[in-house]
């Protein structure tokens, strides 16, 4: 059963959200993944399948309770089934090019031809479907925790005198009292949002063009955030 989704870049925000929302369509963790070495979850190789893990990556696991197992250095016959995935749906989803206006609908579209390859697609040595088996599969997942996990990049930000703050070359408004004030920037893969003194301050949607400034003039402290 295949789920696939798009991003503009393999950030470390990207690379949590996508686990986020490939359970929320599986409807439940698996007990193990196999990962290649890659630098959003792996900080250093150490010897034979050993590594030292991101924290955050770490931090998703714990969240949603399952293992991470990695491929050996130099081993693509090791994820074969996933190097070979990402060609097909090159060849198969991707041609002709769809045709959308954003990546929630580019996404959208990616979501429904994985449900649509899976009813026409045969289990090989089996009368069954992909989604017919996936199906009876389902129930060995782990159920799916009651809070989603943020899938964001956090760090820490000083506001200007201007209230602004910078992140990746890009400035964003925070409420004119936190001048001069440490605050929190919770980034996601499409939002700015920020925190101070446990309360959600500001948020915005997020830029990926350079040197930018992105003001709201409206701001005002709405919601307490428990840490």
């Amino acid at each position: 059963m295949r789920f696939v989704r798009a991003y503009l870049h393999e950030k470390q925000e990207a690379f949590l959200d996508g686990f986020v929302h490939t359970f929320e369509f599986f409807g439940g963790v698996p007990t193990e993944g196999l990962y290649d070495n890659l630098k959003t979850a792996v900080q250093k190789i150490l010897k034979g399948r050993n590594r030292i893990e991101q924290e955050t990556f770490l931090a998703l696991q714990a969240h949603y309770l399952f293992k991470s197992e990695f491929c050996n250095v130099r081993s693509g016959n090791e994820k074969g089934r996933v190097e070979g995935t990402v060609g097909y749906i090159r060849r198969n989803a991707f041609v002709p090019i769809p045709e959308v206006q954003s990546m929630q609908e580019l996404n959208d579209f990616l979501k429904a031809w994985c449900l649509k390859e899976s009813e026409r697609t045969m289990v090989p040595n089996s009368k069954e479907t992909v989604a017919q088996m996936w199906e009876n599969e389902k129930g060995y997942l782990h159920s799916l925790p009651d809070q989603v996990f943020e899938p964001c990049k956090l760090i820490s930000c000083q506001v200007n005198k201007t209230y602004l703050i910078t992140i990746e070359t890009n400035q964003y408004s925070v409420p004119c009292k936190f001048v001069g004030k440490d605050v929190w920037a919770k980034i996601f893969v499409d939002q700015v949002v920020i925190v101070a003194q446990n309360q959600l301050i500001a948020e915005h949607y997020r830029s990926y063009e350079r040197h930018q400034m992105f003001t709201n003039l409206n701001q005002r402290c709405t919601r307490l955030l428990i840490f």
